[in-house]
């Protein structure tokens, strides 16, 4: 059951033939470094050096410290200083490629029905350019960042295509199952390299890139346009939720993505709902006897109080700056990893160019608020067992409470 698709960037949702989407590039960023004195044949030749360098890649490092490695190797340290001056240029003159464009179709309408229906989408490009060249080329085509939920990239890959190991690694940080997956690309060799990761492919022959002429029946394929086709009408996740497990498709609301694939997940992988899998669970006896012991602050204005000092103390250790490296690795601000608190905020003020402190506030706010739950969700426990100390904890007495209860349960 198909609950996730991953879509090639270039000579898939971008209609060119690769030949020329290079020589475009090329001359478009010779032109750009040649008055600084870089001579055309040699910056290429780097580059060249430095994609290799990526397409070898086996994990050891990420693909951008392989490129910069190698890259400087072949052009000098002081080359290093150039990744600026690319960046820049991939956010500005790199629109110049957009020439080579066979076509200029509107993808967006096509995502976000795939998106409304549940669909996980995720942006399979090879990740041998940065982010900020991703999302230029995307804008080629009327996309933007926030409509995948994963982008592979050369700050966040460790691998490339053809390795299997790419798709393995896409399946582990977006937490996939690879049975309910579709690759779709163009290249039998760097996209159809996803079947040996356990993952179904699509080869869209618009602009086949097949220079060895390798037989393509073997995988599913045909034209944009059959494509299309296809994804239009695929079925609703939740509706598919609702053919398969009812109870659970009852319980989740139509627009939770998330929860609607986890439930479909469970059923792929064990052959039962998950209503009869949680039943299940619960019918079983308990294998432990708990002891719930919860540590709490007499007057509330206290814990608000040491969680702000945590906040405070979390900025000034550099959450700002470990928020702003992810945010400039390719990390989508939306995936799961980003939702939890202190992150989110921050990012959310970094993105909106807010002053960062709003954000700390922000962080502030939604601990206390968790907080506030977690109480809430504690007191529910008839048997657990409550510490109360007053505004400055008083660690050796609480230890001598938790050993005094340990030891009346028996435990050791």
């Amino acid at each position: 059951m198909l609950t996730t698709i991953l879509f090639d960037l270039d000579g898939t949702l971008l209609p060119f033939a690769q030949d020329d989407f290079i020589r475009c590039y090329f001359k478009a960023l010779a032109g750009r470094l040649a008055p600084m004195g870089y001579e055309s044949k040699k910056l290429t030749d780097a580059i060249w050096k430095g994609t290799a360098a990526m397409i070898a890649n086996d994990g050891q490092a990420t693909n951008r410290q392989a490129f910069w490695a190698c890259f400087t190797q072949e052009m000098g340290i002081e080359a290093l200083a150039l990744e600026g001056l690319f960046n820049d240029f991939y956010a500005r003159d790199f629109n110049e490629a957009k020439r080579c464009l066979q076509a200029e179709p509107d993808h967006g309408p096509l995502l976000q029905g795939l998106r409304e229906k549940g669909y996980g989408l995720v942006l399979a490009t090879n990740p041998i350019f940065p982010l900020v060249a991703v999302e230029s080329r995307l804008g080629w085509v009327g996309l933007k960042a926030g409509d995948f939920d994963f982008i592979t990239t050369y700050e966040n890959s460790r691998r490339s295509k053809p390795n299997p190991g790419y798709y393995l690694d896409i399946l582990q940080q977006t937490g996939r199952d690879a049975g309910s997956c579709l690759m779709i690309g163009n290249n039998p060799v760097d996209d159809a390299a996803a079947q040996k990761a356990g993952i179904q492919v699509y080869l869209v022959t618009d602009c086949l890139e097949n220079p060895q002429g390798l037989p393509i029946d073997g995988y599913s394929h045909g034209s944009f346009q059959e494509l299309q086709s296809f994804l239009e009408g695929l079925p609703a996740l939740y509706a598919q939720l609702a053919q398969v497990d009812p109870d659970a498709a009852g319980s989740i609301h139509p627009n939770d993505e998330k929860r609607i694939i986890r439930a479909l997940e469970v059923f792929l992988s064990t052959g039962k709902p998950l209503s009869q899998h949680d039943r299940e669970s619960r019918a079983l006896p308990n294998r432990y006897t708990p002891l719930t012991i919860v540590l709490n602050f007499a007057q509330r204005p206290h814990l608000w109080e040491r969680i702000d000092r945590r906040v405070d103390q979390m900025m000034a250790q550099g959450l700002e700056g470990e928020v702003r490296a992810l945010l400039e690795s390719g990390i989508p601000p939306d995936c799961t990893a980003m939702q939890a608190i202190g992150y989110k905020e921050l990012a959310a003020a970094i993105r909106s160019g807010l002053p960062v402190q709003s954000g700390a506030e922000e962080v502030k706010l939604r601990s206390r608020q968790y907080a506030k739950r977690q109480l809430t969700w504690f007191r529910r426990n008839r048997d657990a067992r409550w510490f109360e100390w007053e505004k400055i904890p008083d660690f050796s007495a609480a230890l001598s409470f938790s050993t005094e209860l340990i030891r009346e349960a028996g435990l050791q």
